[in-house]
């Protein structure tokens, strides 16, 4: 494969997600026909196993730069609850930090709960990433507790690309939920808090939001997955850290492109699990093969972990395009539907591939691969 420099423009939207017309002698006699939008979010909340929820504001946070300050700001501001689902929570300069201001609002009176994988390893995690202040913030990423993100400057370690939320809004209560889930699983009691009902909480926006808590016993975000990819119509943007995926999805992702979407990738080139790569590299001919572009990040890590759809549709969180994360772990994420969060999150997915090397296909090497 031979180094290409990375395209950068976001194509022009039109509606996406256009389902066929349905008619009413194509349905039963009591069932009223529903519309594309209804039909859509059918097919999302069936896969998904959770409902959008109107009336949030979300802020997209880039990296540790943006992550990490938000973070402490808002435990620092915490009046009543902190609760908090962390793969890492590490025993760091950042995370000696974190710990103290914890300490600190405990001491206050204020309810702390923690969660968090003491283990890890590479079957069967909790993987989620994610804290809920005053049942009124929450902040789902790919970051964890660790000053990994920040990099070493002073060894010439570049910060590690991540990508991250800060929620407000009725969707809150469902990231609530899902730490509550994990808390109950390893025999907790959730602290007493105020527990607002999802349609009493006071909207904070206009955005529309679902969140998807995966477990090992639903695979929710591996179904999603699968249907958004049916659902493209015109891009499917993604950007994934540990890059393993099923044939089924390698399938999928190939007929998407077959189909005339504009499909791309986004992985490392080099990585902090060392043998993720050469596994990653084997799936690539036939993506590309098929029209799918692929792309290695030339930095330190990108360890984000996102989708996006048509400008209308993202998914961010702590779910790898792995068996791992479909299928094993308690994974956290948040499908976005809105096209205003969406475009960001588009701006950053073209500025990183302006710090990526595209692969492409050596076609006289090709070519005389075939004729073996």
């Amino acid at each position: 494969a031979a180094p290409k420099a990375a395209a950068n423009s976001v194509p022009p939207r039109a509606f996406a997600f256009i389902i066929g017309r349905m008619t009413t002698d194509t349905l039963l006699p009591f069932a009223a026909p529903k519309t594309r939008n209804a039909l859509i979010e059918q097919v999302m909340s069936r896969a998904a196993g959770s409902h959008s929820r109107y009336g949030n504001r979300i802020e997209v946070l880039l990296d540790s730069t943006e992550n990490f300050p938000a973070w402490e700001a808002a435990l620092r501001a915490a009046q009543e609850s902190v609760c908090i689902e962390m793969y890492i929570f590490a025993p760091d300069e950042f995370g000696r930090r974190i710990r103290a201001i914890l300490l600190d609002k405990l001491a206050k009176g204020v309810k702390v709960a923690l969660v968090y994988d003491w283990l890890g390893g590479l079957f069967s995690r909790n993987h989620r990433k994610s804290l809920i202040i005053d049942e009124h913030t929450a902040f789902v990423s790919g970051l964890c507790i660790s000053a990994a993100w920040e990099g070493k400057p002073a060894k010439g370690i570049e910060a590690w690309r991540d990508t991250g939320l800060a929620l407000q809004g009725p969707i809150v209560q469902d990231v609530l939920a899902a730490f509550e889930d994990t808390l109950i699983s390893q025999g907790g009691t959730m602290p007493p808090l105020k527990r607002y009902e999802n349609e009493d909480a006071m909207p904070a926006g206009s955005t529309r939001a679902r969140v998807l808590a995966t477990t090992p016993a639903n695979i929710n975000t591996m179904r999603l997955d699968l249907n958004i990819i049916g659902l493209a119509t015109q891009n499917l943007w993604i950007t994934d850290a540990y890059f393993m995926p099923t044939r089924m999805y390698v399938q999928a992702l190939i007929n998407a492109a077959k189909a005339g979407v504009d499909v791309r990738i986004l992985v490392p080139r080099t990585s902090d699990i060392k043998w993720i790569g050469t596994v990653s590299r084997t799936q690539y001919r036939s993506l590309l093969d098929a029209g799918v572009r692929v792309f290695e990040w030339d930095g330190t890590m990108i360890h984000a972990k996102t989708a996006l759809v048509d400008g209308q549709w993202a998914r961010v969180g702590s779910t790898n395009l792995n068996f791992s994360s479909w299928y094993a772990n308690r994974e956290l994420d948040i499908s976005i539907e809105d096209p205003a969060t969406v475009y960001q999150l588009e701006r950053a997915f073209i500025n990183d591939l302006n710090h990526a090397t595209e692969v492409i296909l050596n076609e006289q090497a090709h070519a005389e691969l075939k004729e073996e």
